[in-house]
């Protein structure tokens, strides 16, 4: 198979730039920053728990590895480091973890900023059966550390002294979603579970707060304004198949606000594809840039020749429009990546192989939201926009499509969810369409240089 990488566009040196392309010695399963904007990466190396630092230049500062008591057991199985905290003195508290076919209970072990081990706790209370995965959640309080692990057990142990000071039997008899990144809000750091959204203040209390939308995937972010989703959807036809990114918003009632597709129409403007998908790797929404997605997209031209790239977005957070979105000139990763900050420090880490090889670490550059003046994003659409709908809103359900300059080849129209209900290839300037059902709909206009606009439409 063919595979052809798309290069980045002129921007990209203002928005990421490699600090370390090539990070070895280590499988990196978690990546955080710590108060000196330090990068904290952990994971496996040579079958044992490994944590790297690395400053903001891209250097390793030290590499510690953990072969034997009292990070972990003698078990012939290999041990990880899964999660990871740092605190406000730059301590590090890592979660270790057997590789796979586990029965020893995990371990908590706390480092000095240098690297060097304070303590390792005895092992954790079991869990009804340890199989190893990522589902793990760490909170640092003020005197003790609360992990969620295997997705129903939750315990403590004490910040100074490692004990492990037992099970939380509340927590521990509900669901606690650990795949998400951290929420914070209002001095809080959320988490959803089956009793509602638990709210850790920074001593290391919660509360449970009602859930007010109850959907089947993650929620993503809170803030003032409502609570904010992030999921894929299938965009299946006859000629074509496709799977997007869509962001929705619903206010504190629970009632859907905003809902919109976010994709590049790089990826998602040629009409000859069999196919075109959109995913993400890791997610950040962050106080003054906005919502930025890293992720991968790709589209099938033939059973030989696929295009692929990696796709980074900034999204303005009220209203879903994208400020900026480049694709990187690097092969696709596997698995997700870490999105890390401390004010407007940001980075990216992630690796592009199995097991951690050719791990890479991004320095991302952007601009704050409020320094994209309010009407950039309407004079760009304004610069390009080609396509012409009318009447619209339209109160009969007919619709009139024109292109100004290239003749239209494809016309795809979407439900508000994503569904796509009707699909037709096209050879002409001008072609009518007709709804039969009232509502709001999104057309996609593909023309015939491989342009693509997407307009909203409103059957009265």
């Amino acid at each position: 198979m063919i595979c052809s990488i798309l290069c980045a566009c002129v921007m990209q040196a203002q928005s990421v730039e490699y600090i370390n392309e090539n990070i070895r010695g280590i499988a990196v399963n978690k990546t955080v920053m710590n108060n000196n904007g330090e990068l904290i990466i952990a994971g496996l190396s040579g079958g044992n728990p490994s944590v790297m630092k690395m400053d903001t230049l891209g250097n390793v500062l030290w590499h510690k590895t953990f072969s034997g008591e009292p990070v972990r057991n003698n078990s012939h199985h290999q041990w990880h480091f899964w999660d990871l905290r740092t605190d406000d003195e730059n301590n590090i508290y890592l979660y270790a973890e057997e590789l796979k076919h586990a029965r020893t209970p995990p371990r908590i072990t706390k480092l000095e900023d240098s690297g060097e081990l304070i303590w390792a706790s005895a092992d954790l209370p079991p869990a009804f059966e340890y199989e190893p995965n990522i589902n793990t959640w760490l909170h640092v309080g003020d005197t003790a550390l609360t992990i969620s692990y295997m997705g129903e057990t939750v315990s403590r142990v004490h910040l100074t002294s490692g004990e492990v000071l037992g099970k939380d039997s509340v927590l521990s008899s509900t669901w606690i979603n650990a795949r998400p990144s951290d929420m914070y809000y209002n001095g809080k750091q959320y988490r959803e579970s089956g009793m509602g959204l638990l709210a850790f203040d920074k001593s290391g209390k919660y509360t449970i707060e009602p859930n007010p939308v109850n959907l089947p995937y993650s929620m993503r972010q809170i803030d003032s304004t409502g609570y904010y989703f992030l999921l894929r959807v299938y965009l299946d036809s006859a000629e074509r198949e496709g799977r997007l990114l869509m962001l929705q918003k619903y206010d504190d009632k629970g009632e859907l606000s905003i809902e919109k597709l976010v994709f590049s129409d790089r990826f998602f403007n040629n009409a000859d594809s069999l196919s075109n998908f959109t995913g993400y790797g890791g997610y950040l929404f962050h106080p003054e840039k906005g919502i930025l997605i890293y992720g991968n997209c790709h589209y099938i031209l033939d059973n030989d020749s696929v295009v692929k790239g990696n796709w980074l977005a900034q999204i303005h957070p009220s209203d879903f429009e994208m400020l900026y979105d480049t694709v990187i000139d690097r092969p696709p990763q596997w698995g997700e990546v870490n999105f890390t900050y401390l004010n407007n420090l940001i980075y990216l880490q992630g690796y592009r192989s199995p097991g951690g090889r050719g791990a890479f670490v991004m320095k991302v550059n952007l601009k704050d939201v409020d320094e994209y003046p309010a009407s950039s994003v309407a004079e760009k659409q304004e610069k390009t926009n080609t396509i012409k709908i009318y009447p619209n809103p339209s109160s009969s359900g007919e619709f009139i499509i024109q292109s100004k300059e290239k003749s239209i080849s494809q016309i795809d129209v979407f439900t508000t969810t994503g569904q796509i209900i009707y699909s037709q290839k096209v050879n002409a300037l001008q072609e009518n369409i007709h709804m039969d059902t009232k509502g709001i709909y999104l057309v996609r206009v593909t023309t015939r240089d491989n342009r693509t606009e997407t307009l909203k439409i409103v059957s009265q």
